[in-house]
């Protein structure tokens, strides 16, 4: 069990705890719901890779807001962002029944805001969930490490999108990203829409709910591990 929250963690920390991957392209024109399924690359935890292949994330869009749901059966997540807020996510994890929102730490957003993206535009498309989408490339720069990364991203121009109200890691994409792959931490994620919805979302879902402990990252991870050390094994 314990090795299972480890990798659990560690593979929310990659999805959900980093901002520039925030999906927030959000124009305040569309209203429904994307559905992203997630692909990993299973050389490093064949394990994990096999219990991620049925998962997915559900982004809710209305007025310029989106919420983010990625449900990893003992791991649940929720970002909220707004457009008329973009340095103040909302990011809510619900791990066995312990309950955080996570203080945002500053100091990873202004690296986000530092790593402007590169983006190369190729002559590749292909249909997604029904909307015509091109591809592109968006190079990327560690601030810290120099290390640098590359995204493959298939986007769509007939979906409403704001791609310069975040920076983020699709800042300046002509399209909303229906397709995207990332890399963190030697993992590699694929994301690809796989239905697009328009339809009335109702405004509570951007509220944040009751039951919730403010904590920072480490703080979560350190109390999650210290209930899982009396568990033994794996």
């Amino acid at each position: 069990m314990k090795n299972t929250v480890k990798a659990l963690l560690f593979i929310g920390a990659a999805l959900i705890l980093s901002p520039s991957y925030t999906i927030a392209p959000v124009s305040p024109e569309f209203e429904g719901v994307i559905t992203y399924g997630i692909n990993i690359d299973g050389s490093e935890n064949p394990q994990m890779a096999q219990m991620m292949q049925n998962y997915t994330i559900k982004t809710y869009m209305k007025g310029g807001k989106s919420r983010t749901e990625t449900n990893m059966g003992m791991m649940n997540s929720i970002t909220i962002t707004d457009i008329q807020k973009p340095k103040e996510p909302i990011v809510l994890i619900d791990m066995m029944g312990s309950k955080y929102q996570l203080k945002i730490d500053q100091n990873d957003l202004k690296q986000a805001e530092s790593n402007k993206p590169v983006i190369k535009y190729l002559s590749g498309t292909k249909s997604i969930a029904g909307y015509d989408c091109k591809e592109a490339q968006i190079m990327m720069t560690d601030a810290k490490s120099g290390n640098k990364t590359t995204s493959d991203v298939y986007y769509t121009d007939q979906l409403p999108y704001n791609n310069d109200a975040y920076e983020n890691h699709f800042q300046g994409l002509k399209g909303f990203p229906l397709s995207y792959s990332m890399s963190q931490n030697g993992m590699n994620f694929s994301f690809t829409a796989k239905t697009v919805q328009k339809q009335s979302v109702p405004d509570s879902l951007f509220n944040v709910p009751a039951g919730y402990k403010l904590a920072t990252k480490e703080e979560m991870q350190k109390e999650l591990m210290q209930k899982m050390g009396g568990g033994g094994g794996n």
